[in-house]
Parts: structure tokens; sequence; C-alpha cells
């Protein structure tokens, strides 16, 4: 298996950095502070690529409970700050992102961009009812706080098996 470099350098560029704060803006453009950095973008963009150069964009995040959907069930999120935080999570996974969906599994849904509930359902449908004769067993399952449980070592060890350029990886879990 290759393992990818230099993407160090691509996430901290500039036109990254610029984007990054374009697409974490989306949706929340009537927010005061985010029209703030967009209102004044080349210094955010400029500041944002030294933020990242000097690992200096992590700042406390705020907590809030919500209700969930239909099921009422409580969940508890990790709100991180629109600038930095969000901005260098934009920047770090739009250089990521093509990398590790080559290796994703097809039916993975959950969390990324047009694979949605509609097309898990649609897999168990093929799955169950297009193919009867084949359909033995289906499971509807929820890992409990499953992204706090995620075993990080494990998460870094894959990391570093597709990644080559130590200052990135340093940069992506840090």
């Amino acid at each position: 298996m290759k393992r990818i470099g230099f993407l160090y350098e691509q996430i901290v560029s500039e036109e990254n950095c610029r984007l990054a704060i374009i697409n974490a803006a989306k949706h929340k453009k009537k927010r005061k502070n985010v029209m703030k950095v967009i209102n004044n973008l080349d210094f955010y963009v400029k500041d944002l690529s030294e933020r990242l150069v000097r690992l200096d964009f992590t700042s406390p995040y705020r907590t809030r409970i919500i209700k969930d959907g239909l099921s009422g069930k409580e969940r508890e999120l990790q709100i991180p700050a629109f600038y930095p935080d969000q901005c260098a999570h934009h920047a770090i996974v739009q250089v990521l992102q093509p990398l590790i969906m080559k290796s994703s599994y097809h039916w993975s849904c959950a969390n990324i961009p047009n694979r949605g509930i509609d097309r898990a359902a649609k897999g168990v449908e093929r799955a169950t009812v297009r193919d009867i004769k084949h359909a033995k067993y289906c499971v509807k399952m929820d890992i409990h706080k499953f992204y706090p449980s995620i075993p990080h070592d494990k998460l870094k060890s894959f990391l570093s098996q597709k990644i080559k350029d130590k200052r990135h990886l340093v940069l992506s879990i840090w």
C-alpha cells in the first residue's frame, strides 16, 4: 500500500484555509461571530494558516444537551468555537477526506456527504426485501456514545499506516 505524503503543506496553505472558512460558514452566515470572520476574510485566512502551523487552534468546547428527533433520546453535544476550531477542522478534513473515502466501505453511510439515511435504507431493502432467498438476518444497532468510545490509539495507528507525512500526523491527531 502506498502511503501519502506532503499533506501538511496543503492543509496550512492559505488557499485551503480560505476554502475551509467559507465551507465552515455555510448555513451560519447570520451569526455575529461568523459575519465577523467573513467580513475580515483575508486577515482570518492568514491567521488560521499561522495557527495551524503553531498548532494553536483549540479552545474549550461548549457542552449542550439536546433531545434527538422522534426518539426523544438525550444527547450531549460538544460544540467547538466557529473560529478557529471549526475552521481548522474543515482545513484538515478537506485534505484528508479524499484519502479516507478511497478506502471506506461502500455501505458506510452516517456522516458522509451523499450517503445518508436514504442510502442506508436502500441497502437494507436491497439485502432483505428484494433478495429474500439470501436474506437471513437484519440487525438494527446503535453504539452507545460511539465517538467518545473510539480507541484513539487504533485510529492514530490506522492514519499512520496511510500517511507518511509526520507533520500532518502531528496536526491531525494532536
